[in-house]
C-alpha cells in the first residue's frame, strides 16, 4: 500500500492511539508523531497558535514528518502522521509527499467530550486554547475523511479507518 495516512484533530480526540492501532492493523507500517518532532527543540519552542515562530516552526514540524514519511514510503513502510493540521500545512503535506497519496483524516468528537478527555492532564489545556484549538480543527477544509468519534473507542477508530483503506 503506497499511501501516507494523516491524522489530525484537537487534544483529546484520540489520534495517538488511533494512530498507533492502525499502524498495527497494517502489515509494514510506521507512526511518524509530528509532537516528538517539535520537542527536538529544547528552548525557543513556539506552538503553532504563538505567532510567526509558531507558525514558522509548525511548517518545519511538517516538513521534517514529510522527509520521515518519505524515507518510509521508499522502503516499503505506510506511514501514519499524527499532526495538528492546519490548511496550510495539510497542503503543505501533500506537495512535498507527491506524488504518493496523502489521505487525511480528522477525528472531531464534540467539544464536551475533548473538554472531558483533556480534563485530566498534566498541565492542563487553558480553556480559551482548548477552544481555539478544537475551532481551528472544526473549521479546517483540506481533509480527506471526517470521523466524529465522540462514542467510539480508539480500536473503533482504528477499525474503521483500516477498512477504508486502499489496499491492493
Amino acid at each position: 500500500m503506497s499511501q501516507v495516512l494523516v491524522l489530525t484533530g484537537p487534544p483529546g480526540a484520540g489520534t495517538d492511539a488511533a494512530a498507533d492501532l492502525l499502524a498495527r492493523r497494517i502489515a509494514r507500517a510506521a507512526v511518524v508523531d509530528a509532537e516528538v518532532l517539535h520537542a527536538m527543540i529544547p528552548v525557543g519552542r513556539r506552538q503553532p497558535w504563538e505567532g510567526n515562530a509558531g507558525r514558522a516552526q509548525a511548517e518545519l514540524r511538517a516538513r521534517n514528518a514529510c522527509a520521515l514519511a518519505a524515507n518510509f514510503v521508499a522502503a516499503g513502510y505506510t506511514p501514519v502522521i499524527r499532526d495538528l493540521l492546519t490548511d496550510e500545512t495539510a497542503t503543505l503535506y501533500r506537495a512535498l509527499l507527491a506524488p504518493v497519496p496523502v489521505s487525511i483524516i480528522l477525528l472531531l468528537p464534540s467539544y464536551e467530550a475533548v473538554q472531558q478527555r483533556t480534563a485530566s492532564r498534566t498541565p492542563p489545556f487553558a480553556a480559551d486554547v482548548l477552544r481555539t484549538l478544537y475551532g481551528s480543527q472544526r473549521d479546517l477544509s483540506e481533509f480527506d475523511l471526517l470521523l466524529d468519534n465522540t462514542n467510539l473507542t480508539a480500536a473503533d477508530v482504528a477499525e474503521r479507518l483500516f477498512e477504508s483503506l486502499d489496499r491492493p
